[in-house]
Parts: structure tokens; C-alpha cells; sequence
């Protein structure tokens, strides 16, 4: 199949078409803020993880839809500007870095999108168990006392999901590049921003100070051993990979 512009076709998902245009964009968004060469076999060698995330953001985008949720340009420019900050940029130089590297702002803006849609979703599905209880801060306050004294880790994540087992080798052989351009120095909290699918991506991937006892068991037994600044070779995790 041919999409009108000419491009193939790589998946429809209810009725919505990604192409393979769609994936070469985000290919370039990932390369850009990498380091990475944009090839045709680094786009390659991306496309299958891409091309399921786009797949999961398009899903994700038609719920938010569905529920007729609306995410303003303002709060889409904010969450920008707020990406531009963590790392150092003045405010509009995303755009600029974009263009130079051949990628449209509406590949960003229309990530940015979901993952603020996606957020009002899950907090719509809580309802009222989103809501903190004098119960909840009197167990949290137990909870500080009885780890008083304990260590505390500042934590940064990038999940990504594994949502078939025969899958998870992809989604491994992703994650490897990741953790390699965050060794050469890729700034991690845009690489969180674009593919962690936690809700800390738009925070750059920050889960702020915790205890061992917050994390996932298999990061606890990983966390205490890494130096500051260090990047952790993938973990398996319920549901994916972080």
C-alpha cells in the first residue's frame, strides 16, 4: 500500500495511517538529540521500536480524543520550554536545532501532545483514588519514620514497555542504544522526553530523591552499586524495560 504523498505505509491503527515518512521523522528527532548519523541504516536499524511507539502514541491520542480532552498550544509550548531549560537551551533554540537537522516541530509538538493527553487520561481513570486521604499522608508519614536515616537516590527512568514477550529482544536491542548514546553524552532528560512511556517522561525522567524501598526490586539491587552520574545497563522490569 501507498500512502497519498507517495510514502509506504507501515502500520493503520483504527483507521490512522503512519507512514514511513512518520518514522523517518522521529528517526531524526532521535538522532538529533544523540548524536546519532541520520543513515538510512541508522533509520534502519531504529524503525521497528520506532514505528511501535508511534503506534502506542497513536492509540494513546485516540482515547484522549475519545474523552474529547484538550490539550492547549500553551500547555504544549510550556512543556517545550520546560525540556529547553533542563537542558540548558534558550527558549525557541529546539525549534532552530529541528530545522537544522530537517525535523518538522510538529514531530515534537505532536509527542508532547499525547504525553499531556495521556496524563489527564490516567488521572480521569483514577477519579477519586488520584486523591491524596489524611490515611494516605498518615502512612507515608510511617513510612518516613520508620525509614529514617535510610539513603536516598536521585533516580532518573526511561521505560520502555514490553507488551509481547517475543518482543522483548527489540525492545532490549533499543534500549542498548540508548544507554550508548547517554554514555557518549546524549542529554538524558530529552531522551526521557521522547521515549520513556512512564509518566516521568515529561519531567525530563525524574523520580526525585527515593529509598530502595520505592523502586522496582531488580533497580533496588542496582541503584546502591552505580556512581553518581552513571548510566545502568537495562533492567527488566514488570511490563518492560527501564
Amino acid at each position: 500500500a501507498t500512502a497519498q504523498s507517495g510514502e509506504r505505509i507501515v502500520a493503520v491503527v483504527n483507521g490512522d495511517v503512519i507512514t514511513t515518512g512518520d518514522v523517518a521523522s522521529r528517526a531524526k528527532l532521535f538522532a538529533l538529540t544523540t548524536g546519532l548519523p541520520v543513515t538510512p541504516e541508522i533509520i534502519a536499524r531504529l524503525r521497528p521500536q520506532i514505528a511501535k511507539q508511534l503506534v502506542d502514541e497513536r492509540l494513546r491520542l485516540q482515547e484522549v480524543q475519545r474523552r474529547k480532552i484538550v490539550v492547549s498550544d500553551q500547555e504544549i509550548a510550556t512543556a517545550i520550554n520546560e525540556i529547553e531549560q533542563r537542558n540548558s537551551m534558550a527558549k525557541g533554540a529546539l525549534n532552530g536545532s529541528l530545522g537544522n537537522a530537517g525535523v518538522g516541530l510538529r514531530t515534537l509538538i505532536d509527542q508532547v501532545r499525547v504525553q499531556l493527553g495521556w496524563t489527564r487520561v490516567l488521572r480521569q481513570e483514577l477519579g477519586t483514588r488520584a486523591e491524596i486521604s489524611d490515611a494516605d499522608i498518615a502512612d507515608q508519614v510511617k513510612v518516613f519514620e520508620a525509614s529514617a536515616g535510610q539513603p536516598e537516590y536521585r533516580v532518573g527512568e526511561i521505560f520502555l514497555p514490553v507488551d509481547e514477550p517475543g518482543k522483548q529482544g527489540d525492545t532490549l536491542r533499543f534500549a542498548d542504544t540508548i544507554i550508548a548514546q547517554l554514555r557518549r553524552g546524549a542529554p538524558f532528560p530529552v531522551m526521557a522526553a521522547q521515549f520513556s512511556q512512564s509518566q516521568t517522561a515529561l519531567q525530563g525522567g525524574d523520580l526525585g530523591w527515593v529509598r530502595s524501598g520505592q523502586l522496582d526490586p531488580p533497580v533496588a539491587a542496582i541503584v546502591p552499586q552505580m556512581p553518581d552520574g552513571a548510566v545502568s545497563n537495562p533492567i527488566a522490569v514488570a511490563g518492560g524495560v527501564t
